[in-house]
């Protein structure tokens, strides 16, 4: 998964960078190490060169001092003190000689210091026999033959020199190109770390642009600048951001943004102000409306109680209208006892009804039990009718495992009908190959008949030699005794060929009846596993026949259910009607008591409606001047009415700006304890 250095916060691209840095400075110590390594390396070859150097000219200065004893030796000193300190510089020198050997891995170097052990060994040797002669005998320094070991010896000193003086100015060169190998070292070592320093440098000035590209690049803007406008910006100066035109980018980009945001809200809320300022308007005027109207209806009220007042007293014009109703109350009367009889006949048809009522709900309950035991019927018919339908697809699978059988013994009759065939061609092969063992048969019977006629002749040709062909004659009495033996064996094949004849012929004919009879049980199993499929075709029909009747049934038994559910409301429903009816029936009983008793009561009231006509008169021109008060009222309460529709209108107008204003405060996510206050 690839990751954006554009999605990196400023810490991860900090330590981002903080990383290569180290990374870098890590190479650059490790390729200084490397240098270090090497430049200690070549001090060493330098301090092993000017180290041989010096072992070198401490043998040279050795090699001259024991050169310097043969002038000792022939000049007198004293011998014994000659010969140990030869003793002791040979032993110096020939410890150098190893230790500069083994200093050296230089194979030439380390053959001429090889040479010069063994030239030294031999100088030593004839310096010290010197010694030895002349602390034998001090007089033989004046003989000839020592003169000459002295000048060999000083040949030998001179000739082991040799390779000292060759080492030496080796060892001088070697030391001058240790020390320039040193010196260029040095040199690449210091350039390499001026170049690698530079590059370190160049990456981080490199990282630190990058990085502070990348903040820039977030603020949008300079630091300060940025600082500067947002100040102004939370003091309530939305202008500040985006007003020189410029592409901003960022947090500048951001608070451009939301101050945009926060001028085209504060926009919308502004409209809303100025829409609830004409909102506030139209209520003060509808409250001064209503205002007056309150006091026209005061007036008006005021104007009822006056006509009110004069109703009262108008009352007593209502005398002749009693009157008229007194008459009326006594047709009343007769009218209520001939209500009551009325009643009594309704009454006792009620009573019959609920009989009849009583009945039907019996029947209906009747029925209701018989659709009952109907819907039992049906109900254990679909039980039936499932177990059937059960057994059917059982047996459906019994039949399809009998048709997996036949189609196995099938398939299994047709492979044995073919390793029959191939077991026919195979008897088929074995007699033909017998037929051909026959042929070879016969063809060794000719061969043998033709060796035993050509043992006979031999014989004859034997008998006839004489003593000269009783040798012959014995080779050909065992070429006619093999020839009897091979026609023996021919014999004994033959007859067992004639028999493999005979059996493969028999067993031919045993694979062909087999073949046969495999046949007709792959037909007679193609024949069972088509009655099977027919079989079993069948079934499936007597199943779904099966299951459709079940599902008949069910429904049926549901149906029927349903009915006997209907036939029990029915029966609920008519008990229902016979209680009210009997209710009924009590009522209209306890009415025509109650009509009784007012026929009684309305003879008794038509004296108070006497007493009461004499008011009508009055009332009826009081009334007129109620009329219009209360029409003058109700168009009072229409006003009213359409100024309340109108506060209805105001109060939805203010609901759709407060939901506007919430829609607008619902852009912007405000913590909880702010969006309650």
């Amino acid at each position: 998964m690839s990751i954006s250095l554009h999605s990196l916060t400023i810490k991860w691209k900090l330590l981002l960078s903080f990383g290569v840095m180290a990374a870098v400075m890590f190479v650059f110590g490790l390729s200084q190490l490397i240098l270090f390594s090497s430049l200690s390396d070549e001090r060493d070859d330098l301090y092993a060169q000017t180290y041989a150097a010096g072992l070198i000219s401490q043998s040279t200065h050795k090699l001259m001092e024991l050169r310097s004893l043969l002038g000792a030796s022939i000049s007198g000193a004293a011998p014994q003190e000659l010969l140990e300190r030869a003793q002791s510089l040979s032993q110096a020198l020939k410890g150098q000689g190893h230790i500069l050997r083994n200093q050296i891995t230089d194979t030439a170097r380390r053959a001429q210091i090889q040479r010069f052990l063994e030239r030294h060994e031999e100088a030593s040797n004839q310096l010290i026999a010197v010694i030895e002669i002349l602390s034998a005998n001090p007089a033989a320094a004046s003989e000839e033959s020592t003169r000459q070991q002295v000048a060999s010896a000083i040949t030998a000193f001179e000739e082991a020199a040799a390779p000292l003086h060759a080492l030496r100015a080796s060892a001088h060169q070697a030391q001058q190109d240790a020390l320039t190998d040193m010196a260029d070292s040095v040199s690449g070592s210091q350039i390499f770390s001026f170049l690698a320093l530079l590059l370190c440098l160049g990456l981080a000035t490199i990282l630190a642009l990058l990085i502070v590209r990348g903040i820039l690049k977030l603020f949008g803007a300079d630091p300060d600048q940025l600082a500067t406008l947002a100040k102004a910006f939370s003091e309530g100066d939305l202008t500040v951001f985006g007003r020189d035109g410029r592409v901003t980018t960022g947090i500048d980009q951001a608070l451009n943004k939301m101050a945009a945001n926060i001028s085209q809200v504060l926009g919308h809320i502004a409209q809303m102000a100025e829409m609830m300022g004409g909102v506030a308007a139209e209520l003060a005027e509808t409250s001064h409306d209503l205002s007056v109207q309150a006091q026209e209806l005061a007036s008006q009220s005021e104007i009822s109680a006056t006509s009110t007042a004069s109703l009262s007293e108008a009352m007593t014009a209502i005398d002749e209208a009693a009157e008229v109703a007194a008459t009326n109350m006594d047709a009343i009367s007769q009218s209520a006892n001939g209500a009551s009889e009325n009643m009594n006949n309704i009454a006792a048809a009620s009573a019959e009804a609920t009989t009849n009522l009583t009945t039907v709900a019996e029947f209906s309950d009747h029925a209701s039990h018989s659709m009952k035991r109907v819907h039992t019927s049906a109900s254990n018919s679909s039980n039936n009718i499932k177990d059937v339908a059960t057994a059917v697809v059982q047996m459906a699978r019994s039949v399809e495992g009998v048709r997996s059988q036949c189609e196995n013994a099938s398939a299994d009759s047709r492979s044995a009908n073919q390793f029959a065939q191939e077991n026919s061609r195979m008897v088929g092969k074995l007699g033909a190959a017998a037929e051909e063992i026959g042929k070879a048969v016969e063809l060794i019977n000719e061969i043998a008949d033709q060796t035993n006629m050509l043992a006979l002749n031999a014989s004859i040709e034997a008998a006839g030699a004489g003593d000269a062909g009783k040798g012959f004659a014995v080779v050909a009495n065992e070429v006619k005794e093999l020839a009897a033996q091979t026609a023996e064996a021919t014999r004994m094949i033959g007859g067992q060929v004639e028999d493999i004849q005979d059996g493969a012929k028999g067993v031919s004919t045993s694979i062909a009846q087999v073949t046969e009879i495999i046949a007709n049980i792959d037909l007679a199993n193609t024949e069972i596993a088509q009655a099977v499929d027919e079989q079993n075709f069948t079934i499936t029909e007597i199943n779904s026949s099966m299951e459709y009747a079940s599902l008949e049934t069910k429904q049926l038994s549901e149906s029927v259910d349903q009915a006997s559910q209907g036939v029990s409301d029915v029966t609920e429903c008519m008990r229902d009607v016979s209680d009210g009816i009997v209710q009924v029936t009590d009522n209209v009983r306890a009415a025509s008591s109650v009509i009784s008793d007012m026929a009684h009561n309305v003879t008794g009231a038509l004296e108070g409606a006497r007493n009461i006509s004499h008011n009508v008169a009055t009332a009826a021109d009081a009334s007129k001047s109620l009329v219009d008060s209360t029409a003058r009222i109700n168009d009072v309460a229409e006003s009213v009415n359409g100024l309340s529709s109108k506060v209805d209108e105001l109060s939805q107008t203010v609901a759709a700006a407060m939901e506007e204003v919430n829609f607008i405060i619902s852009m912007f996510e405000m913590d909880d304890g702010i969006h309650e206050d």
